[in-house]
């Protein structure tokens, strides 16, 4: 009889260890598909006419500026939105214009 209770105790461990690493596949697969969609947008940008991303300098020091995506260093290397300008000869990233 206590190996009966042993055996189901055991089962009922093993299916809640299953039910946790299913949650954190399914928490994986949704993640790599935000990524994926991102490199997708990002991929169109390349691939697509510029003319619309460039935003006329404001400053006489400024060579060029606007917006691109850049790919962070965590863990999960997401696509942010940036902007970007050289001005000097130097180049600048921000969050976002200054004018925004």
């Amino acid at each position: 009889m206590q190996r009966d209770g042993a055996f189901r105790k055991s089962f009922v461990s093993a299916a809640a260890r299953l039910n946790c690493m299913q949650q954190k596949q399914t928490q994986r697969d949704e993640s790599l598909k935000k990524l994926e969609s991102r490199h997708k947008k990002v991929t169109e940008l390349k691939n697509n006419d510029y003319d619309g991303l460039m935003i006329t300098p404001k400053d006489d020091s400024v060579l060029l500026e606007g917006y691109l995506y850049k790919r962070s260093h965590n863990t999960f290397k997401t696509w942010k939105r940036r902007y970007f300008m050289i001005k000097e000869n130097q180049l600048h990233c921000h969050k976002r214009s200054k004018g925004s």
